[in-house]
């Protein structure tokens, strides 16, 4: 699967970026900030020592924030045990389909 540069979410586009020093100073592996549309990422998965797979996951869990944002779901959104389950039924969705 390939993680977009960008995407829409009613008419409002998100931008995905790669930050190789993201982790380092965050100490988590990706960050969806509303207030500059943006979700983060720690380095490219070959670069982070990250498998493929798991930048994907984090790129998903990311993804899910914004959705509920968009949603006006903030306190759903704030739910990380909620988000991260849903984010990884989602990654294997996508994974899986035939």
């Amino acid at each position: 699967m390939k993680i977009p540069k960008s995407f829409q979410l009613f008419g409002t586009t998100i931008k995905v970026v790669f930050d190789d020093k993201f982790n380092n100073n965050n100490g988590s592996y990706g960050i969806y900030d509303p207030t500059t549309q943006t979700i983060t990422l720690t380095g490219t998965y070959k670069d982070s020592g990250l498998s493929k797979d798991m930048i994907e996951s984090v790129f998903f869990h990311e993804v899910i924030h914004a959705i509920l944002g968009a949603m006006n779901q903030h306190e759903l959104s704030q739910t990380e045990e909620f988000t991260q389950v849903l984010s990884q039924l989602f990654h294997q969705f996508i994974k899986t389909q035939k």
